[in-house]
């Protein structure tokens, strides 16, 4: 995913996640060094009813959660989840900024992130991979057993490299159906 231009697409639709007071995660971009536990470089949020949408950045090459630098890219105080939701992400994932890194991510059509600046951490080597689904860790987010049933449903669900500028927005939504 690093320095090159990926898009990615999803349709999400979940129930009870807006109503528990624990946090969730529903969508993230994830490296696959696992030996230092970071945080998604990005990462889609909820809890309670606000949808929270964060990137983060760190360019050394041995990055810890403490020393990256964290962007609330989009925040939503009113987010219900409960219908069909569709996203898509056009990126250029690079913790440096020479390599004019970008994220932008549509709503249902409307454009909510267009963040230029660093994304992702400093690890030569490792794959970052994207992840779709419900996300709960502890260590401080304790279940709110008020809500004990949470479900997520994903749909339309795609990731591809852009090797040649030809994708479009418009060419992603469209293979959404």
């Amino acid at each position: 995913m690093h320095d090159e231009v990926i898009w990615q697409s999803f349709s999400i639709r979940h129930t009870e996640l807006s109503g528990s007071s624990d946090k969730q995660i529903i969508a993230q971009w994830h490296d696959g060094d696992h030996t230092r536990s970071k945080t998604p470089f990005l990462a889609w949020y909820v809890q309670g009813g606000r949808l929270e949408i964060v990137g983060r950045h760190n360019a050394s090459t041995e990055p810890k959660n403490e020393t990256s630098t964290t962007h609330s890219l989009f925040v939503d105080n009113s987010y219900e989840g409960e219908t069909w939701t569709d996203y898509v992400i056009q990126s250029r994932i690079s913790h440096d900024p020479a390599q004019d890194p970008f994220v932008r991510i549509w709503r249902n059509g409307q454009l909510i992130v267009d963040y230029a600046g660093p994304l992702g951490y400093n690890q030569p080597g490792v794959t970052d991979y994207a992840k779709l689904g419900f996300y709960h860790w502890y260590g401080g987010n304790d279940w709110d057993l008020a809500v004990p049933t949470r479900t997520v449903w994903i749909r339309y669900a795609g990731l591809v490299a852009d090797g040649d500028g030809s994708y479009t927005v418009e060419s992603i939504e469209e293979l959404m159906g």
